[in-house]
């Protein structure tokens, strides 16, 4: 795949964050999407699904768009951006998404780990995965995530 034709799609909720990554981003040649709640991330989703190389998002964000019984499982937001994950993009038959092009960027990574080993069925197969191919960036990382998440992307797509 060609950079200047990778389309990526970011859910942050944090303005500096948002801001530091798409400008990186788009400074590379790519397009992005970006969304600030989980009701954007599903329209934009809905939208764009075919185009979408990569998914960039946080676990924490408001539940606004998800059901009752999600916003419960998602611990009033906590995991919201998993839920959006697990439900919406790895279970759409309509657009098969490889894990692998999923990153996560947040301070709940502990949180949702217990959580997926407490509730199986909420994606430990997937998370497990995720874990292993280095998909998930503590934005707490003293040494810097966004600049780690950054060469991720870049490694995934195969940019120098």
């Amino acid at each position: 795949m060609n950079e200047k034709n990778a389309v990526i799609l970011i859910l942050e909720d944090e303005p500096y964050l948002l801001r530091q990554l798409k400008d990186f981003f788009e400074d590379e040649g790519f397009e992005v999407i970006d969304c600030v709640s989980i009701f954007e991330g599903m329209e934009c989703w809905d939208n764009n699904k075919s185009r979408i190389d990569i998914i960039l998002t946080d676990t924490n964000m408001s539940p606004n768009g998800l059901t009752e019984e999600e916003i419960k499982i998602s611990d009033n937001g906590c995991l919201s951006g998993w839920i959006w994950i697990k439900n919406y993009v790895l279970n759409d038959q309509k657009r098969l998404f490889q894990i692998e092009r999923i990153f996560i960027l947040s301070d709940y990574i502990p949180i949702l780990e217990r959580f997926v080993s407490n509730n199986k069925e909420w994606g430990f197969k997937e998370l497990e995965r995720m874990k292993n191919k280095r998909l998930l960036f503590d934005k707490g990382d003293p040494e810097g995530s966004t600049a780690k998440v950054i060469n991720a992307v870049k490694k995934e797509l195969s940019i120098k």
